[in-house]
């Protein structure tokens, strides 16, 4: 399958490392330009209800073989508001921010990019159904989210956030941090709480890829595929509806939950999909059809051709086997490091 992201790095082995190198003070700052059209491009999210949080920016990657190095900052989400998601929208002279940041016929390196480009997440959570078939949640977006009104989506699609990736006592984002993040927004996205069921491993070998998507300027993208075989379709549909949005008091706890209808996608039928790219994303399953956002399509292409290329390999027992090498991959890397400071 031709992937329409713009690749940076794909995992090709478990023993693959991602790292962190964080600056927790070194904040965003938006060009003079879209503060001198803030309320115009402010417009464009006018349908949207939108609450603003601090979110890690990715200044830079690195690739070393296998590995990655994630260089990192500090970005508002209002700021990608105003720039990534809004790089289609017009300046006053009626340029588009594509066309005055991004022109082509390439993105700009994200070490110079004059964009917010806050990292996010879309990716895929396998759990079993009653006869014991991998099946995945997509959730039908509510109408009032920033991006994808009444679209299905993944089962995680969100930026990560500041607010689960540190702690008091230690303010720089690092990969346990970014673990954190994405268990943060599991929870807010599915009403469920998974933190007991994986560690920090398995999260950090469940992401594969990390991508720039092109509908968005270039933000940079991470893709993850994590297969839970000891949870139930029953277990997390429970979860998900009892904390619909109208329940929620707290405003911002509200809009962190971006929909209302859980939508299962069985892992066969997701296998045999097909994707339509066009001008109204559709994604088609054997008897179904659903509406999708170009974001998602992008994100589905990436995982529906990571599971084509690993047909076979999600199953109870060879999940455990993965796992099982996984863990076995970082402890031979901790020996490695040991070894290198005793030196």
């Amino acid at each position: 399958m031709k992937l329409p992201g713009i690749p940076i790095w794909e995992r090709t082995s478990p023993s693959d490392r991602i790292t962190v190198e964080d600056q927790e003070t070194k904040y965003y700052e938006l060009p003079e330009v879209i503060k001198e059209n803030y309320d115009r491009l402010m417009k464009l999210h006018r349908a949207s209800d939108t609450y603003n949080q601090i979110n890690i920016r990715l200044d830079d990657a690195q690739t070393d073989g296998g590995d990655i190095v994630l260089k990192t900052s500090r970005t508002y989400f209002y700021s990608s508001l105003l720039t990534n998601r809004s790089c289609d929208g017009s300046l006053k002279d009626r340029i588009s921010i594509r066309d005055y940041f991004e022109p082509g016929p390439y993105f700009s390196p994200l070490s110079v990019s004059k964009l917010s480009n806050h990292l996010g997440i879309n990716g895929l959570l396998m759990v079993r159904d009653k006869n014991g078939e991998i099946v995945i949640p997509f959730v039908k977006r509510s109408k009032n989210v920033s991006v994808g009104k009444g679209t299905v989506n993944c089962s995680i699609s969100a930026s990560l956030k500041v607010k689960y990736a540190v702690r008091p006592d230690h303010r720089k984002v690092d990969m346990s941090g970014i673990t954190a993040s994405i268990l943060g927004e599991i929870r807010d996205e599915l009403a469920f709480d998974i933190s007991g069921l994986v560690d920090e491993t398995t999260i950090e070998q469940s992401i594969l890829y990390l991508y720039r998507d092109v509908s968005e300027c270039g933000k940079p993208q991470l893709i993850m595929i994590l297969d839970v075989p000891n949870v139930t379709k029953e277990t997390v549909s429970a979860a998900f509806y009892r904390s619909s949005p109208e329940e929620i008091e707290d405003v911002e706890k509200k809009l962190q939950k971006d929909g209302r209808v859980l939508v299962w996608i069985s892992l066969k039928d997701l296998m045999d999909a097909k994707l339509e790219m066009g001008g109204s994303p559709m994604l088609r399953v054997p008897g179904k059809k659903y509406s999708i956002n170009m974001a998602t399509s992008i994100a589905l292409a990436f995982e529906i051709n990571y599971l084509r290329e690993h047909a076979g390999s999600f199953n109870n027992e060879q999940a455990k086997e993965r796992n099982s090498k996984m863990h076995e991959a970082q402890d031979k890397h901790k020996e490695g490091a040991d070894r290198k400071l005793r030196r």
